[in-house]
């Protein structure tokens, strides 16, 4: 599994322990690891193959301070992704899962408004950019896993999209952009860049001009 993914699901993580604190520590990506508690509640995400859902590249930005880079984003990554939750007791189980099934029903956008089923997750520390990754939920229904070793669980189905990044280096920036007017056909400077007896001007971001004073 790449950086970028296990950075999505360490995400999904840390969303779902903000929401519900009594999963701190119990929550692990893919297999339960020595960081893992032992015991029962435990919730698993596990996502499956990722495929790339290609678009027509789009500038994203350049971080800051790097101005030779450039980030664009060429499509998406989806994977079906399983919130697997393990309980001691069916109760348990089925409090547990219902309260992370909330955290979807319950999702809102930046602004405050209703997003049901959707749920945004920032990622600000992996990759050049920070970004965002969408988590769907397929249905509030639970499926149930046969017991096994004396515990219950039930599984809560997503599909997950994070956006398929490339970095460019070696782009070629403007500091600065001037404009030589003259009707007639002049040479320029080579070391000042400044054509003679030409009345020059800077043009800004936004398209207005000011007089170059030579």
């Amino acid at each position: 599994m790449s950086v970028v993914r296990v950075c999505a699901l360490e995400s999904l993580r840390d969303a779902l322990v903000e929401a519900i604190p009594a999963l701190d520590g119990h929550v692990c990506i893919g297999q339960p690891d020595s960081n893992h508690s032992a015991g029962w509640p435990n919730v698993t995400l596990l996502a499956m193959k990722w495929a790339w859902v290609p678009f027509q590249e789009a500038e994203v930005g350049s971080p800051e301070g790097v101005p030779s880079t450039v980030v664009y984003s060429v499509g998406e990554h989806e994977a079906p992704v399983q919130i697997r939750v393990e309980a001691a007791t069916p109760l348990e189980r089925d409090t547990l899962a219902g309260q992370i099934v909330d955290v979807f029903i319950g999702a809102q956008t930046e602004d405050g408004y209703p997003r049901p089923g959707i749920l945004m997750t920032d990622v600000t520390d992996c990759g050049v950019l920070p970004w965002r990754a969408a988590w769907e939920l397929e249905n509030d229904e639970l499926v149930y896993m046969p017991i096994m070793d004396r515990h219950y669980e039930a599984v809560i189905e997503l599909t997950g999209i994070i956006p398929a990044l490339v970095t460019r280096l070696g782009v070629y920036t403007i500091d600065e952009l001037r404009l030589g007017l003259s009707s007639l056909t002049v040479s320029v400077d080579a070391d000042t860049f400044t054509p003679p007896n030409v009345e020059v001007v800077s043009i800004a971001e936004d398209g207005t001009i000011s007089p170059v004073t030579p």
